[in-house]
């Protein structure tokens, strides 16, 4: 087996920051980055930086290239301008290989509007992706993705092992809380489907602390024949790599298991769309229950937004699909809790979409019925999927001026 497969172990995490779980570099191993400004506006100018860390978390000081420049550092700060990309690549000078992990640090610190009309912690993002290559008498044998991570505290991912083939399945953890942590790694076999793991282990982390190995390893009792499912859950956010790793003759070969995050999978929840000044327009992603307070994004992410709501006048308002981005709307009328919660992806699927405004005015027909609490539509949004929309309030500020509408959201992904 490879020793060759290490995590990352990391301060908490902010807003933005990213995780590449695995950077390795030596005689026979390269860790390469792209890196690219998504924006067709905005420049970057420092605020993002690559760092590189040991695994015991200190800085890892390392020759690399950036383009055609070679650095030695432990880190380098970005300046890329609309849709630039770049390529950091280890030079595999370290020796003897040494294995550890990077960090795309944002360091924008400005969260309000300020002169310059722009909220800079929505309107930079950097695209990351990663891999690391492997050689052998000087020619490629194996390249091998490694994905950019958030922290989570509950995922799952598919395993196996198989001594006879020399099939492992490899994991690195980390805290990324910044405090102790404990996780509790649940197996289940693809043979069976069961209520109860069919092995167990709980690893306990000290404040970014990282551990690493393969499920035989961390798991002794583990038979040498396994597939299924390891589900993860801890006490705090961590970072987690799967690969599973087959040893072949001309060398271990590597696949990468990508961790379903369930946090992610957060399909509802409820969000304010606050009524704009006169004359402006409140973009709403209904994808990502994103509401652009500031109205900053501009043509940067116009491209994600599903609804505006707009405002004309002090008693004229619609809410309005976007349809340049092939967002529509469905109006489903006034529903209860109970009906509102039987309506099903299918149903949503059979009902008619189109360019169909909602008009929030001063006497309007929502108005008028109950204050338009528990009227419901649905979207089909920008990027194909459903949602189920109901108004829950709709609050009045204390001039009588503006309508801020409080929605629950479902999205069928």
């Amino acid at each position: 087996m490879c020793i060759w497969f290490l995590a990352l172990a990391a301060p908490a995490f902010s807003r933005g920051n990213k995780c590449i779980p695995q950077v390795v570099d030596g005689s026979n191993y390269q860790t390469t980055f792209n890196l690219i400004n998504i924006s067709p506006q905005q420049s970057i100018s420092g605020t993002f930086i690559l760092k590189f860390y040991q695994s015991n978390g200190t800085p890892w000081t390392l020759n690399f290239s950036v383009g055609s420049a070679q650095v030695y550092a432990s880190s380098y700060a970005l300046t890329l301008g609309p849709r630039q990309s770049i390529q950091v690549t280890t030079l595999g000078m370290s020796s003897p290989t040494a294995s550890g992990y990077a960090i795309v640090e944002d360091d924008e610190t400005k969260n309000v509007r300020d002169s310059d009309g722009l909220l800079y912690s929505m309107d930079f993002v950097i695209g990351i992706s990663a891999y690391y290559t492997v050689y052998q008498g000087g020619a490629v044998v194996d390249t091998v993705t490694v994905n950019p991570v958030d922290g989570t505290a509950l995922g799952t991912f598919p395993v196996q092992v198989d001594f006879t083939n020399n099939i492992y399945t490899g994991l690195a953890i980390v805290d990324l809380s910044g405090a102790a942590n404990s996780v509790e790694v649940d197996l289940y076999s693809s043979s069976t489907s069961a209520t109860t793991p069919d092995y167990t282990t709980t690893i306990s982390l000290a404040q970014n602390q990282q551990t690493v190995g393969f499920l035989n390893q961390l798991i002794s009792t583990l038979p040498t024949s396994f597939k299924g499912i390891a589900e993860f859950q801890s006490t705090g956010p961590i970072g987690i790599l799967a690969l599973l790793e087959t040893d072949i003759a001309s060398g271990p070969q590597f696949a990468t298991l990508v961790p379903t995050d369930r946090e992610a999978l957060r399909r509802d929840t409820y969000m304010v769309i606050p009524e704009p000044i006169i004359g402006a327009m409140m973009p709403v992603d209904v994808d990502r229950f994103v509401v652009d307070y500031w109205g900053v994004s501009g043509s940067d992410e116009a491209f994600s937004w599903d609804l505006l709501y707009v405002a004309n006048s002090n008693t004229s308002r619609q809410l309005v699909p976007v349809t340049q981005n092939s967002a529509q709307l469905a109006i489903i009328g006034i529903q209860t809790d109970q009906q509102f919660n039987a309506l099903s992806l299918q149903s949503l699927k059979n009902l008619t979409y189109n360019a169909t405004q909602i008009d929030f005015s001063n006497g309007s027909s929502v108005l008028s019925n109950n204050f338009g609490v528990g009227y419901t539509f649905a979207v089909k949004t920008d990027l194909g999927n459903y949602a189920k929309l109901q108004i829950f309030e709709i609050v009045v500020d204390s001039t009588g001026v503006y309508y801020d509408i409080v929605v629950k959201v479902v999205v069928y992904r």
